[in-house]
């Protein structure tokens, strides 16, 4: 290193309401704002026997600043992050923005790294020309301009709860300017605008840490409030006064989300950014052995050992280690031995889901329910059954079964200081719960579970929900309750699951069936107050729309294998069509895509009936050809269609799990049964990928749910342009090895060179490694996804 370091590299933690304040030894000082700290992080977490002392290690919490006397093993990458930052701030004529990117997958310590390592880091080494900086630490949340304007208002007015500043600022940030007035190419400026007014902003400049970053994409919903809050960042980040200079971490699974921004995407992919690597052997020897060596209680050399072989190569292991050395830590305060208590824990990854497992069982009946709706309600689905954490106020988590009280005193038995599976925070006086870490998805079968056999009941709920907010900031307009099919199948789930919804969503559902009450009585009224004749006319029309209605509803209840041609149904199918895309518009996805594959089952039977096509041949038309007939272009728009909705709806999950760095995309699951097809793969791209062409949230080309493509009929419904994009994506996150074929086009189901497939092809893992799937391998010689030129030597 040869930066010039201070003569004295002690720091001293001082705290105060407002945060904390790291003072160096040289009297270098960092003062640290937070937007909200974690009640679980008041105090020491796991106080222990006064013979062992404190706990050193903080479970599955990020270290704080406050916890940097006790973080080791990242030196070289703190030094790292000090210096990028210090020549992003010293070269502003070269540098246009000054953010600085920390990129790392979920579970690297991304969090702890900004927080312990390098706020700590400029007290010991201040910047060039600053003795002083001054930090606003936050995380975006559902309104990342709220918890932004937050923050700054607590700097500027040295208040706790600075409501009105905080209003202020807010109104600010979301200001939008004319960008012809400005040179500049944003048009939110309010973040340069508050920080140049900031007290004593020329000596102490402002750094802005966005931790969790990823929360701009996965909790905020409106992409306005999304795009100021970007556009603020890199606005004030550009300013040439060099005030305000940005880090963000950021978890590397989302960098498809990024793109969005062309320029935030742009500076991401630049030099400035910082990948977290995993810690090497002799990091990881240090993280372990180091804090309890200064506790004055140093662990065994052979304990080290092992559990650096249960972290080493296992992403997002550092949370599980740290919550596994607090479980051996507590347990030696009690005299047990580190390495007994380890072999009961079986590892690091069996630690967390143990802990878990142990406080379910441990509850009632009625508390295991509470517990069960308390996590759904914590829980985010993605497309095709992917979860992440999100941060949920806990009166929400409320069913009409349970009390306020009692859903506190369950979350309490996860949230103890010594556990904290959930976090429990306060954000403008309103009590917020969050799972601490999303290793407990992978980890804690029990979860996982029930995730997985709701999961269509939670995806339901979280559309639900929406709605339900929408009533409410309508201050409770008639217009905005559900009505017809939603309300139909909300009535649907409210039957299934009786105890699940809170009392909010129970009170939309009966004010949406008395609203439809009072329309049935209104219309009764009509009825009864209408002379004869507009009566016989009413009854008419009604007729009449019923009539119109018939072919619609016949046409949407043919079964995929229904081998009557009624070719009186086509116009009515191409009306279908136009509706799918109002659909889509109005977010009823689910339903758009049953429009769509019911056009296209009706269009293949009624091809192969009118044009005789034998089974054992493909039906579909070759779309890429002139079309003259009725019945092809009817169904060639349909899968153009369902390619298109497959395309931003599905795909965009897909491109995100391909991008994680290394890429792991699942792996075929040999714990579950045959005909288990839900399960049939591990999370990862590959499970996607079966569910866009197999299943329901897809294309749901296996009708028979047989568990193959065993008929040209299914085969069909696979949209050829669909069949491209996944090529074209996985070609492109595997270096062009892996696809359909192999990176030659020979083979069908092997490709050696192939590695993240085990050395197959997707053919192989997709279609059942070419069993009963011929229709399927021609389907894709049949849109031209690949050449076909097969190598005689080849067995298929």
């Amino acid at each position: 290193m040869t930066e010039e370091r201070t003569s004295d590299r002690r720091i001293e933690i001082q705290h105060d309401a407002l945060g904390s304040a790291i003072v160096s030894g040289d009297g270098n000082k960092v003062v640290v704002y937070h937007y909200h700290l974690a009640q679980a992080l008041q105090g020491s977490p796991l106080a222990t026997a006064q013979s062992v002392g404190a706990n050193p290690y903080r479970g599955l919490a990020a270290f704080q600043v406050e916890d940097a006397a006790v973080y080791f093993g990242r030196e070289v990458q703190v030094d790292r992050l000090w210096n990028r930052l210090r020549d992003i701030q010293e070269r502003m004529s070269s540098v246009k923005t000054r953010l600085l990117p920390i990129l790392g997958a979920s579970g690297s310590g991304k969090s702890s790294l900004a927080r312990a390592g390098l706020l700590p880091e400029l007290a010991r080494r201040s910047l060039p020309g600053y003795r002083q900086a001054q930090v606003a630490v936050m995380t975006p949340g559902v309104t990342p301009l709220e918890s932004l304007s937050v923050v700054l208002a607590r700097i500027a007015t040295q208040d706790l709860t600075p409501v009105e500043k905080a209003q202020e600022f807010e109104r600010v940030l979301r200001q939008v300017d004319d960008q012809n007035s400005h040179n500049f190419s944003s048009s939110h400026h309010g973040l340069r605008r508050i920080a140049n007014a900031l007290p004593g902003i020329e000596a102490s400049p402002l750094i802005v840490l966005v931790d969790q970053f990823e929360e701009v994409y996965s909790l905020c919903k409106d992409p306005s409030e999304r795009t100021a809050f970007i556009e603020n960042l890199l606005d004030a980040a550009s300013s040439p006064t060099g005030s305000v200079s940005v880090v963000i971490t950021l978890r590397s699974d989302f960098l498809g989300e990024i793109q969005q921004h062309p320029k935030l995407d742009q500076l991401i992919g630049s030099d400035q950014s910082v990948i977290v690597p995993a810690m090497t052997t002799e990091e990881l020897r240090r993280a372990i052995a180091e804090p309890a060596k200064q506790a004055g209680c140093p662990l065994h050399p052979a304990l080290v050992e092992l559990l650096i072989k249960d972290t080493e190569k296992r992403e997002g292991a550092l949370p599980l280690l740290q919550f596994a050395l607090t479980r051996i830590w507590k347990e030696l305060a009690a005299g047990r031995e580190p390495m007994e208590t380890l072999q009961e824990l079986g590892g690091i990854g069996g630690a967390l889901a143990k802990e878990a497992q142990r406080i379910y069982d441990n509850l009632s009946l009625d508390d295991q329910k509470t517990t069960r709706r308390v996590f759904w309600g914590l829980v985010q689905l993605g497309d095709v059954i992917k979860y992440t954490r999100r941060r949920t106020a806990v009166n929400s988590l409320v069913s009409h079964q349970d009390t306020l009280e009692h859903v506190r005193q369950v979350i309490g038995r996860f949230a103890t200081p010594s556990i904290r599976l959930i976090t429990l925070s306060t954000i403008n006086d309103v009590e917020i719960a969050e799972i601490t870490h999303e290793a407990l998805f992978e980890h804690w079968q029990e979860l996982r579970n029930l995730l997985e056999e709701n999961c269509h009941f939670l995806a339901w709920r979280e559309r639900f929900q929406v709605a339900v907010h929408q009533w409410e900031i309508s201050d409770y307009d008639e217009e905005s309750l559900s009505r017809g099919v939603s309300l139909d199948e909300a009535e649907k789930w409210l039957n299934q699951h009786p105890d699940d919804l809170n009392s909010k969503e129970q009170a939309f559902i009966q004010f949406s069936q008395r609203a439809r009450k009072k329309t049935q009585i209104r219309s009764l009224a009509f009825w009864l107050a209408t002379p004869l004749m507009i009566v016989i006319t009413g009854a008419g029309l009604f007729w009449f729309n019923d009539i119109q209605e018939r072919p619609k509803r016949e046409l949407l209840s043919l079964s995929p294998n229904d081998q009557n041609s009624k070719p009186h149904l086509l116009p009515t199918a191409n009306s279908l069509l136009p509706e799918a895309q109002k659909l889509v518009k109005q977010g009823e996805i689910d339903e758009a895509f049953r429009y769509y594959r019911q056009v296209v089952t009706y269009a293949l039977s009624l091809r192969a009936k009118v044009k005789k096509i034998p089974l054992d041949q493909h039906v579909a038309p070759d779309c890429s050809a002139k079309l003259e007939d009725e019945i092809d272009q009817t169904f060639c728009q349909a899968e153009n269609e369902l390619a298109q909705l497959i395309k931003s709806e599905r795909l965009p999950q897909l491109r995100v799990e391909l991008g994680t760095k290394p890429l792991d995309p699942g792996r075929r699951n040999s714990d579950v049964q045959d005909n288990d097809f839900d399960k049939l793969f591990t999370p990862g791209a590959l499970k996607t990928t079966y569910f866009i062409l197999r299943r329901s949230s897809g294309a749901w080309a296996d009708v028979d749910d047989n568990g193959q493509i065993s008929t040209f009929k299914e085969a069909d419904r696979l949209p050829c342009q669909t069949l491209k994009d996944i090529q074209e994506l996985w070609r492109e996150f595997t270096g062009g090895r892996c696809g359909w074929y192999d990176k030659s086009g020979y083979r069908t189901y092997t490709s050696p060179d192939c590695t993240e497939l085990g050395g197959a092809t997707l053919t192989a893992q997709i279609f059942n490694y070419g069993r009963d799937d011929e229709a399927a391998v021609e389907r894709l010689n049949q849109c031209k996804v690949s050449p076909m030129i097969l190598n005689p030597n080849d067995q298929r």
